[in-house]
C-alpha cells in the first residue's frame, strides 16, 4: 500500500480578513484540498471559537476545481462561520479536524486506475487575526457601534392614541453586524408613557446577515404629546 503524499490532500481555513476592528465580522470557510478520488468526507472536531460571537452555517457539498500555490486541487467546503471578536488584540481562528475516506493509487500499473480505499484525518491551519479597538476620535454622532450597512425600519401604525391604550412600536435592523449584543433604544421617553419590557428576536439570514427586531409596547396615562424621536 502507497503511502498518501500529505499534498494530496488537506484541510485548509480561510478567512476572509485578518485585520479588522472588535466588532467587525468577517467570515471563515473551512475546505478539503485533494487531488485523489474522494468518497466520503465526515467533520471529527468542530472548532470552538471561544473568543468569538458566531454563526455556523453547514454549507453543500459542491466541489470546484482550483489552484493552490500553482497546483490544481479540487475542494468542497464542510464548514463556514461567520464570526465577530470579542477582545482587542492577537485572536486566533480554531482549525477544523476532517476524516477523509479516499481512494488510494496503486503502485503497480492499473489499467482502471482503481486502488484501495483508505481513510485519513487532516487538520485546517490555526489562523492568527489582528484585533483593534474602535476609533475614538471623528465617530459620528448616529454611530451605535454596528460596523457595515445595515437597514433601519421604525413601524409605529398610529401617532394618535386613547389614555391607556397599548401602543405598540417595532424596530427593525437588517445588515451584516454585530447584531447579537445589540441593546434596545429609548425611542420614546415621557413620566406618562409606562414603558413595559422589549421583546427581542434575532434572526440568521443568508451571506453572513441577520435581522434584530425589537417589540415595544407602551401606555399613556394622561393626555400629552410626545416630540418626535
Amino acid at each position: 500500500r502507497e503511502a498518501l503524499k500529505p499534498k494530496e490532500i488537506f484541510a485548509l481555513s480561510i478567512p476572509s480578513k485578518v485585520d479588522i476592528f472588535k466588532g467587525e465580522g468577517i467570515t471563515v470557510d473551512y475546505y478539503l484540498y485533494f487531488k485523489v478520488s474522494v468518497r466520503g468526507v465526515e467533520i471529527e472536531k468542530f472548532p470552538k471559537l471561544d473568543s468569538f460571537i458566531k454563526r455556523f452555517q453547514q454549507p453543500q457539498d459542491n466541489v470546484e476545481t482550483v489552484e493552490y500555490k500553482g497546483e490544481v486541487f479540487q475542494r468542497v467546503k464542510k464548514y463556514s462561520a461567520r464570526i465577530y471578536p470579542q477582545k482587542v488584540g492577537t485572536l486566533y481562528i480554531d482549525p477544523i479536524s476532517l476524516r477523509a475516506a479516499y481512494q488510494a493509487r496503486s503502485r503497480n500499473f492499473d489499467p482502471f486506475g482503481m486502488g484501495r480505499m483508505q481513510t485519513k484525518s487532516v487538520h485546517s491551519n490555526k489562523i492568527q487575526i489582528n484585533v483593534k479597538p474602535l476609533p475614538t476620535l471623528n465617530v459620528p454622532s448616529d454611530f451605535i457601534g454596528l460596523i457595515g450597512k445595515h437597514d433601519v425600519k421604525f413601524d409605529l401604525k398610529n401617532n394618535k392614541f386613547l389614555v391607556n391604550e397599548a401602543i405598540e412600536a417595532k424596530l427593525t435592523i437588517e445588515g451584516p453586524g454585530e447584531l447579537e449584543n445589540l441593546s434596545p433604544f429609548k425611542i420614546y421617553e415621557n413620566k406618562f408613557l409606562e414603558s413595559f419590557d422589549i421583546k427581542e428576536n434575532l434572526e440568521e439570514l443568508p451571506n453572513g446577515r441577520a435581522k434584530k427586531v425589537f417589540d415595544y409596547t407602551f401606555l399613556g396615562r394622561r393626555n400629552v404629546e410626545i416630540p418626535e424621536s
